[in-house]
């Protein structure tokens, strides 16, 4: 099976690229999958997101992570990839801006997943990029071969565990206009802790064996916030595998 390419892409930083994709990492690599992560924001959110994860035993040895900002140097990555098929899932976290280097990056991707905050600013920039991409399937000589795009919805607040509903009126407005205009994915990710802290404690399915693992049981309740994000990222993860699925049928877009 050759590796699916999936770019988190988003002309707004702070819109939860990086956290999205440690949060699809997590998800992938505690269904067996090989994941490599290809960092190529200048910040390098995720690349030193995954050194402390390994200097924390909160990694896993089905994830890799490299980085770059050259476009010549991350397709050759991607293609190397895919001729020794050593990974299942690239995922790919880049810059919050605009710029050439996103036309070669969606060219080489499956799949392209912007994440969006709940605030008219977040949904501004993120038509941004449905412009760009929109403008770019009109570029290329065939739009078939670009990977399909979907929007996920993040820091999704909730009044209590007995309500899914925006906290407020405005942002139920909000979302409507987001699901009219952008047909999200069904299933948001919710403003957790677990997520903020997994910036420092690495994969979530990882931290969560540890804390299961305390000896003082106090510790060991902690692990049902990972736990439960973990169940969250697996079951958004899917959702945006399912646009792939809904996609048109298209030519692999690396490796031959």
């Amino acid at each position: 099976m050759q590796p699916v390419v999936i770019s988190a892409m988003s002309r707004k930083g702070g819109a939860g690229k990086t956290t999205l994709v440690r949060a699809m990492a997590s998800a992938f690599v505690f269904n067996k999958k090989r994941v490599l992560l290809i960092d190529a924001d200048p910040n390098r959110a995720l690349a030193t997101w995954a050194e402390r994860a390994g200097k924390r035993g909160t990694s896993s040895p089905l994830l890799s992570i490299t980085e770059t900002i050259k476009m010549d140097e991350l397709t050759g990555i991607v293609d190397e990839t895919f001729e020794k098929e050593s990974a299942d899932f690239i995922l790919i976290d880049t810059p919050g801006v605009g710029g050439g280097w996103a036309d070669t990056i969606a060219m080489l991707s499956d799949l392209l997943v912007t994440p969006l905050i709940l605030t008219r600013t977040d949904l501004e920039k993120s038509m941004e990029t449905v412009t760009w991409y929109d403008r770019l399937r009109e570029r290329v000589s065939d739009p078939s071969q670009l990977p399909p795009h979907a929007v996920v919805i993040t820091r999704f607040v909730v009044k209590s565990g007995k309500s899914v509903e925006p906290v407020s009126l405005g942002q139920q407005e909000l979302l409507s206009e987001i699901r009219s205009l952008m047909k999200p994915v069904p299933y948001p990710m919710r403003e957790r802790l677990a997520y903020q802290d997994m910036d420092n404690e690495g994969l979530l399915g990882a931290r969560a064996a540890q804390l299961k693992a305390d000896d003082n049981p106090l510790i060991r309740g902690r692990a049902r916030r990972y736990d439960d994000a973990l169940h969250e990222a697996i079951v958004v993860t899917k959702a945006i595998l399912s646009r792939m699925a809904a996609a048109p049928a298209s030519t692999t877009k690396a490796g031959g």
